[in-house]
């Protein structure tokens, strides 16, 4: 690089370089503003954290949750909620993030539970049937009998509680068309 000649030319370039920097500096407070902005609108926790376990960036939803840098686990469970934990490394940077799956978590419950009560509700539907077709048998021997009337009504009950789980179970959509009155 040739150095320039007099002083006028060196304050110029001088007065360049300058300007030049403050117009690097403003792009990049810009452009860490934009990350700031992409980092609070994600519906994580974020943690930006360097080599020296020091944050450089966090948003909103982090600092509300400090306990979950903490955890080496990829679940945890911090009042009453559910959050799924993800690291990734970025040359000397750790990206963490922390997603609340509770609303999954409870959907996996619920999904469990309906496919438990429709196996039980199956698995009672059986002998409830042949004690119906026991109870028939025996209403043909003993018409009058007023127990065995009471029997069937309790059986017919408990075979629409069956009917009614196992169609709960299946999340029956109603099917919706026009028809004329």
């Amino acid at each position: 690089m040739k150095l320039p000649e007099n002083s006028e030319e060196l304050l110029a370039n001088l007065e360049y370089l300058i300007n030049q920097t403050f117009k690097v500096e403003n792009e990049f407070k810009e452009l860490k503003n934009i990350l700031n902005g992409v980092i609070e609108f994600l519906p994580q926790a974020i943690w930006v954290i360097d080599k020296d376990n020091n944050i450089i960036a966090q948003n909103s939803k982090a600092k509300n949750l400090p306990q979950i840098l903490s955890t080496k686990e990829d679940e945890i469970e911090i009042n009453d909620k559910v959050y799924l934990i993800q690291k990734s490394s970025l040359k000397n940077k750790t990206i963490i993030s922390a997603t609340d799956i509770t609303e999954q978590k409870r959907n996996q419950r619920l999904i469990s539970m309906g496919q438990m009560a429709a196996h039980l509700a199956q698995e009672i539907r059986n002998p409830i049937g042949s004690i119906s077709i026991l109870i028939s048998l025996l209403k043909k021997q003993y018409p009058q009998n007023e127990l065995l009337y009471e029997m069937k009504s309790a059986v017919f009950r408990i075979e629409r509680i069956i009917k009614s789980t196992l169609l709960f179970s299946k999340g029956l959509q109603p099917k919706i068309k026009p028809f004329l009155l």
